[in-house]
């Protein structure tokens, strides 16, 4: 019996120290957990801190299930340690004492009992939003200014009112720099590298040859027994020149302008996320390399590519801020335009 009551007693210290389970972003956790407490974002959004805040002093083990339950659902993972007791210790002390204590903790189970209050009333009202959308769905425009707040709150100064760019407006601009890059690549590869004998174009030339043998069949062209060994000679000479100046092309106007051709006619830019500035190399290379990489899978692996394209663009839909794709939140980039670039 001591034994059982000593595992009632067992008091914890339930915090959030800004850990995030997967498939969660902050913001999407900030406004469902503003939304289940009804308070403003921003209040929600300062527990997000390197210090962390405390939501109980001293939760029992079934107070603890119940929070782990409504914080996980909205993707917020708690931090849970166990309270030492030394209550069987402690001398004897005095009546007043023992009166003195006896009212502190009436007033701190007092507390305890608001804020399980809280606590509960917000996972009945999360709850009886799932249930009942209509009775607890906040309208576009108060969406729209929820997100602005949090803009507000998260963006650095520089990037005051910025503005994500839609998927089809990047997709617009990607397909002006590419075609763009391959008229510019055909035209260095032909009266430069080749007059320099630093390509040798005589394998084009046979590829070109079988290709038009084969009357435009793919089919034909892969049973060729001279494709394979002609396609590594190609990939070995013109390959590496493609690669070098596909990276200088994006890299050098991203790096110096904030944008490609493509994105200046749509007027929109790439920015840092944490400094709102241009991008630095470091962040250049590792944006460019897996965007290369990607596209490298989606036309030789196409399984793989579409697999990959395909998540890139429903992690851009579920990013309600910022739009942003796989190799935004690698590189800490967002896309869009700010007032000063309309």
């Amino acid at each position: 019996m001591s034994q059982m009551n000593q595992e009632n007693t067992m008091k914890y210290r339930v915090r959030f120290t800004g850990e995030m389970l997967p498939g969660f972003t902050q913001e999407s956790a900030i406004l469902s957990v503003a939304k289940a407490y009804g308070v403003p974002p921003e209040d929600i959004a300062k527990w997000f801190t390197p210090e962390g805040v405390t939501l109980r002093e001293a939760a029992s083990e079934s107070e603890i299930t119940g929070l782990e339950g409504f914080f996980n659902q909205h993707g917020l993972k708690l931090s849970v340690v166990k309270i030492e007791s030394s209550a069987a210790s402690l001398p004897m002390v005095d009546a007043a004492t023992d009166r003195q204590e006896q009212d502190h903790d009436v007033d701190h189970r007092s507390e305890h009992s608001q804020q399980d209050g809280s606590f509960q009333q917000a996972s009945q009202d999360s709850q009886e939003s799932d249930l009942d959308n209509a009775r607890k769905e906040i309208s576009l425009e108060e969406l729209q200014q929820t997100l602005s707040q949090l803009k507000v709150m998260l963006l650095p100064k520089d990037l005051e009112g910025f503005t994500p760019a839609g998927l089809g407006k990047r997709f617009g601009a990607y397909l002006i720099d590419f075609l763009l890059f391959v008229i510019l690549f055909q035209l260095i590869l032909t009266n430069i590298l080749a007059n320099l004998g630093l390509v040798n174009l005589d394998f084009v030339q046979e590829y070109i040859t079988l290709f038009n043998e084969s009357g435009g069949s793919l089919e034909q062209m892969l049973a060729s027994p001279d494709i394979e060994a002609l396609s590594m000679q190609i990939l070995s000479s013109v390959g590496p020149w493609y690669v070098g100046l596909y990276f200088l092309y994006f890299a050098l106007q991203e790096r110096y302008y904030g944008a490609t051709i493509g994105k200046r006619l749509f007027k929109i830019r790439i920015f840092s996320l944490r400094t709102g500035k241009n991008l630095t190399w470091n962040s250049i290379a590792v944006r460019t390399i897996l965007f290369f990489m990607g596209l490298q899978f989606l036309t030789s692996i196409p399984l793989v590519g579409v697999f990959l394209f395909l998540g890139t663009v429903l992690w851009a839909i579920r990013d309600p801020l910022y739009r942003r794709t796989l190799y935004d939140m690698v590189a800490g980039t967002v896309v869009g335009s700010v007032p000063s670039d309309k």
